[in-house]
């Protein structure tokens, strides 16, 4: 049968982030963090990239993250869908193309290589 004591375990319910052993507080201000095996969590990169999920949906937001797997890190980023502006929704990768930068790229021809001059999104002009 349970026994009544007096307190509970030392350690747990702190002030800044409760029973628990992440700051998850501190992470989820919607910056991009990098936690690495060993310095920051003790678990399988799997099980920490399950962790992060978890607190996400606790939290009823969303997280981003990236594995590093052979170098033992995980970057991630909590952030809330309903706040993000329509601007952070563009394409990834798009180039700006309201300004026409190209500068011709040199490479030694006596080594096999050929001058490249970038041109906009999706050609390569090779001389």
């Amino acid at each position: 049968m349970a026994k009544k004591v007096m307190s509970f375990f030392s350690g747990t319910k702190g002030p800044e982030h409760g029973n628990c052993k992440y700051p998850w507080d501190t992470w989820a201000d919607g910056n991009i963090w990098e936690a690495v095996k060993g310095a920051d969590f003790d678990c399988e990169l799997s099980s920490f990239r399950g962790l992060l999920h978890s607190h996400a949906s606790r939290s009823g937001i969303k997280v981003q993250l990236q594995t590093l797997t052979r170098l033992g890190k995980v970057r991630f980023r909590f952030y809330n869908p309903a706040l993000e502006s329509s601007e952070t929704d563009a394409v990834v990768g798009q180039p700006d193309t309201s300004e026409s930068t190209e500068t011709p790229v040199e490479a030694n021809s006596s080594d096999g290589f050929t001058t490249i001059t970038p041109a906009p999104w999706g050609a390569v002009e090779i001389q």
